[in-house]
């Protein structure tokens, strides 16, 4: 059976997003499941649990960016033993330039106001958010609740910030190594 979440996650990546709000939703989502790898070459890997977000990723990073993408899916073996889905990204570079996530060697702590702009790019950041690290409960439940996580403050409370703008109420706390919205 699907969870509430899965089933939201799957309704967000069917939408249509304009350029722009496609580069917002990649920000938030290669900012949080993305990693850079140095080694022949420059290439970015971004991992999911879901295939229908891999594959959202996947034409997402076509359409905008016509890179090579190594499609790869591995087993978790903890617990759950979930399917993990591996997109390896050429042009990781081009890419991440043309995001604004480029940050010495890293990426960035928020993302730039080039990429988050109009209320259009800020919901479709938070969607990205949702689509990485998102999880939601059925609003028929009594304890319906909407929580993200981010591995910084500063990131924490930026989505906060841009929750809010819409009145969701969010708040931030931290839970282990991770900052729950």
């Amino acid at each position: 059976m699907l969870s509430f979440s899965r089933k939201v996650k799957e309704e967000i990546v069917f939408n249509d997003f304009d350029i722009p709000c496609s580069k917002a939703l990649l920000t938030a989502l290669i900012k949080v499941t993305g990693t850079l790898h140095l080694g022949n070459g420059m290439s970015l890997t971004i991992r999911t649990e879901n295939a229908k977000v891999a594959s959202f990723v996947h034409k997402l990073l076509k359409e905008l960016y016509h890179p090579s993408i190594e499609f790869m899916v591995s087993r978790k073996m903890k617990l759950a033993k979930n399917n993990i889905y591996v997109l390896r990204v050429s042009k990781a570079k081009v890419i991440l330039d043309d995001l604004h996530l480029m940050d010495g060697l890293g990426f960035p702590e928020v993302p730039s106001d080039a990429i988050i702009n109009t209320p259009d790019t800020k919901r479709a950041y938070l969607a990205g958010m949702f689509l990485a690290s998102g999880s939601v409960n059925n609003p028929d439940t009594s304890n319906y609740h909407l929580e993200m996580s981010a591995d910084s403050e500063q990131q924490a409370h930026y989505i906060m910030q841009l929750m809010n703008e819409y009145e969701l109420n969010a708040k931030v706390i931290k839970r282990r190594s991770k900052y729950v919205i």
